[in-house]
């Protein structure tokens, strides 16, 4: 009988240690859960390292710095994400820092990314075009029509001079216009013009005309206000 009692205490012992290490477990994930969402989705990517040290230049928007914006995997946000984003690879490259306070760089995965949006910018996951052979498109405008601009770097091998190796290239933008449908690319006066019918041409030039616009520094304000009032005179 006192063998019996004993086994009985024992095993009561074992089942009160193990709850109370599973509600350690239970706490930590409560914790994990409360810092990085329910999934793993936006830690999904891979670790980035280094590939090319450049002569000149580097292969990030804007500049090399990090900046901050809200990161939508499939519907869920993830406000205030520290990011930079490599024109040259497209991707986006995010910093953080594990339970140490170690910090981590890792490439998202970029097909699980709905969109990167920040205060004044937004880029979205080119799924509607594929004749446009890149993965995000920075939104300019969008309503009756659509507007979109293609960031990108270029790597280059520098083979002459003093100093030889590979070099990026000055940021560059590749602009289209979703006209019923249809993917217009433009980046001149001309080609931009050549997208409307001839009746409303003479309107659209006189606006560019007389606000002084030079495609090849357009802002994307200015592009906007473009875009927004050719949607009217075409209504």
């Amino acid at each position: 009988m006192r063998k019996v009692i004993y086994s009985f205490l024992l095993l009561a012992g074992v089942i009160c240690t193990a709850m109370g290490q599973s509600e350690q477990i239970d706490s930590l994930h409560a914790a994990f859960d409360q810092k990085y969402g329910l999934d793993m989705a936006l830690y999904s990517g891979k670790k980035y390292s280094k590939e090319v040290h450049p002569i000149k230049g580097h292969p990030f928007w804007l500049n090399q710095d990090e900046f901050t914006a809200h990161v939508f995997i499939g519907g869920v946000a993830y406000p205030n994400q520290r990011l930079r984003y490599n024109l040259y690879k497209q991707e986006f490259i995010l910093h953080y820092e594990d339970y140490n306070k170690l910090p981590h760089q890792i490439i998202l995965n970029t097909e699980v990314i709905d969109s990167v949006r920040g205060k004044d910018f937004l880029f979205v996951k080119n799924a509607l075009y594929p004749q446009i052979n890149y993965p995000f498109l920075s939104v300019i405008y969008k309503e009756k029509l659509a507007c979109y601009a293609a960031v990108k770097k270029e790597l280059h091998f520098q083979s002459q001079g003093e100093i030889i190796g590979h070099e990026f290239s000055d940021q560059e933008r590749e602009y289209y216009l979703i006209l019923e449908d249809k993917v217009y690319p433009f980046q001149k006066k001309n080609t931009f013009l050549r997208i409307f019918p001839k009746k409303k041409k003479r309107a659209i030039r006189k606006y560019i005309s007389s606000r002084r616009i030079k495609f090849k520094d357009i802002s994307d304000e200015e592009l906007k206000e473009l875009i927004a009032f050719t949607e009217r005179i075409l209504n």
